[in-house]
């Protein structure tokens, strides 16, 4: 679903004076079925988490180039 998100994104085009504009997007994902709630005590904090992670992913993608969808694995944390 994200990387038709990211796709339909990209093929947008504005028309301007100085010429077409296009756009690009990263973004980071996460998602709850590795680690049910990650050890946490309350939904608060398991939220909390599941943000943190997204948010890596999402520098992560940015860092490798941007335009692109990332997906949090731990084995990129750890």
């Amino acid at each position: 679903m994200a990387e038709k998100i990211r796709m339909k994104i990209s093929q947008i085009e504005i028309a301007s004076r100085k010429g077409d504009i296009t756009f690009t997007v990263s973004i980071g994902m996460a998602g709850t079925e590795q680690d049910g709630n990650f050890g946490c005590a309350s939904l608060d904090k398991a939220g909390d988490e599941l943000l943190k992670r997204a948010d890596g992913a999402l520098y992560q993608a940015k860092r490798k180039g941007k335009n692109r969808v990332k997906v949090w694995e731990r084995s990129h944390w750890n």
